[in-house]
C-alpha cells in the first residue's frame, strides 16, 4: 500500500519534472526570441532616425536653392 503510493508519487514528479523541463525550454526560446526582437527594433529606429535627419537636410538645402532662385528671377525680371 505505501510502495503503491511511493511510486505513484514518484511518477507523477518525473511528469511534473518533464513538463518544467519543456516549459523551461520554451521560455529560454521565448527569451532569445525577444532579445533578437529588441535588437532587430533598435536597428529599425536608429535607421529610420538616419533617414529623417537626411529628409530634413535636403529639405533645407531645396529650400535654399529655391530661395535662390527665386533671386536670381527677381534681378532678371529687373534686367528686362
Amino acid at each position: 500500500m505505501l510502495e503503491e503510493r511511493l511510486n505513484n508519487k514518484k511518477e507523477a514528479l518525473l511528469e511534473k519534472e518533464l513538463v518544467y523541463e519543456e516549459v523551461s525550454t520554451l521560455a529560454e526560446k521565448l527569451r532569445t526570441q525577444a532579445i533578437k526582437g529588441r535588437d532587430t527594433t533598435l536597428d529599425i529606429s536608429e535607421r529610420i532616425n538616419e533617414y529623417k535627419a537626411r529628409t530634413s537636410d535636403l529639405s533645407r538645402k531645396m529650400l535654399a536653392a529655391v530661395s535662390e532662385l527665386s533671386m536670381f528671377q527677381s534681378k532678371a525680371l529687373k534686367l528686362q
